[in-house]
């Protein structure tokens, strides 16, 4: 396992260091914990194909801050990111705009220990669509879905491997909600795509590209007039940097 840990005052990035280090989540795996002082340096590194399970970002850093280096991510990175600060006035903003969770740096081993398990659950719930078939609990992670249909009071599940047929439970639409910070976006009444293969949309049609073919998606009429599959794309790449 790879953490990156990444504050520009070396007395915080210490102490960083020992809560990760000391996290009873990961306890008797072997965890490999890279500091970083400089934001830039860590995006440079990241940006040069270096993967972590987990990168703990400071808010405050003067070249980069720990949003502003969120937003800049590769497109690929699947590292889960928390932040860290000794000002919880920025909750607010993380709870509502990031799929992350927010850390004091004053924290005690066991609040961190708590909050990272907490965070663990949510996340592994975030990630993978669940439901029921034939009495047995499966999970689908989002990143393998290419997109939902809706098919009577069923829902399609469209992945690489195939698809999946399953009693539906919630609309599209609150399926969307649920997983908004995933990529999944309603683009017609009877269809949810993962923004994460979107490649281009006129008029009509909304286009999925995966492993060298095209898929070509149903459009409503009104997105596909206006900017509505350009902002939800947009905003799902930069993670909402336009509320920072």
């Amino acid at each position: 396992m790879r953490i990156a840990i990444c504050d520009d005052e070396v007395i915080h990035l210490e102490r960083l260091e020992t809560l990760v280090s000391n996290c009873s989540l990961w306890s008797g795996a072997e965890a490999e914990v890279l500091r970083f002082q400089r934001g830039r340096r860590l995006l440079e590194v990241l940006q040069e194909g270096e993967k972590f399970e987990y990168m703990f970002l400071d808010i405050d850093m003067p070249d980069l801050s720990g949003i502003e280096i969120f937003n800049k991510l590769p497109k690929n990175s699947e590292a889960a990111v928390i932040f860290v600060s000794s000002h919880m006035r920025y909750q607010p903003l993380i709870d509502k705009k990031y799929p992350a969770l927010l850390i004091s740096k004053t924290s005690p081993q066991e609040t961190f220990d708590d909050a990272m398990r907490a965070y663990k659950a949510r996340i592994d719930t975030l990630c993978r669509f669940e439901f029921i078939e034939n009495g047995r609990e499966i999970k689908i992670p989002c990143n393998d879905i290419l997109y939902i249909t809706m098919s009577g009071h069923h829902l399609m599940i469209n992945t690489a491997d195939g698809c999946r047929n399953v009693p539906a439970r919630r609309t599209l639409r609150e399926i969307e909600g649920d997983f908004e910070n995933q990529g999944l976006y309603c683009c017609h009444k009877s269809y949810l795509i993962n923004l994460k293969y979107y490649f281009a949309h006129d008029f009509n049609f909304v286009y999925l590209k995966f492993a060298g073919r095209s898929i070509k998606i149903p459009l409503s009429r009104g997105k596909g007039k206006g900017d509505a599959v350009k902002a939800a794309y947009l905003n799902y790449m930069t993670g909402g940097a336009d509320a920072y």
